[in-house]
């Protein structure tokens, strides 16, 4: 999956690894529960490849890094008024809000200069993630990172108009 040089790929297919890769993941934390609520319209939907695995492998290792007891993610997919609105949430740490502050002045760093490299090894997954859908789609993609310490995060991604895989 990670070798194959396409850029795009089905909704359905990216959902296909991140259920394999969740699987794996069960193994680590007995206690996961993953919901999908995604439409069945988008499934043919091309979006661009590894978008949702980098935000799903976050939940894993921030969201419920020493965590005892249940442990959920949700990821939605839906098409609202001519945009496609992918949503991750976690019930994990959350962020304390000087993390929550750092990412996102390290996101409005990209804004400014799409072309720099990652200087540091924070935040590396929602900044690849951010970085690539920005550079496809600039100011007409929205991404919000909401974010409580103790009580979880959520990443919602409003992508334009988006591709329909022919």
């Amino acid at each position: 999956y990670n070798l194959k040089q396409d850029k795009w790929i089905r909704v359905k297919g990216e959902l296909a690894y991140i259920r394999r890769y969740l699987l794996i993941m069960e193994y680590k934390i007995p206690e996961l529960s993953v919901y999908y609520d995604v439409d069945k319209d988008v499934e043919e939907r091309e979006i661009l490849k590894a978008i949702l695995q980098p935000l799903v492998e976050n939940c894993i290792k921030h969201g419920f890094a020493e965590r005892a007891g249940e442990c959920c993610i949700t990821i939605s997919i839906a098409e609202k008024s001519q945009s496609l609105e992918i949503a991750v949430m976690d019930n994990g740490n959350g962020m304390t809000r000087e993390r929550y502050l750092s990412l996102l002045k390290e996101l409005d760093k990209i804004r400014q200069n799409p072309n720099q490299k990652k200087e540091s090894s924070a935040h590396v997954g929602i900044w690849n993630v951010f970085h690539r859908l920005y550079l496809e789609y600039g100011e007409d993609m929205d991404f919000q990172i909401i974010a409580r310490e103790n009580y979880g995060t959520r990443i919602q991604i409003k992508l334009p108009g988006g591709k329909k895989y022919v």
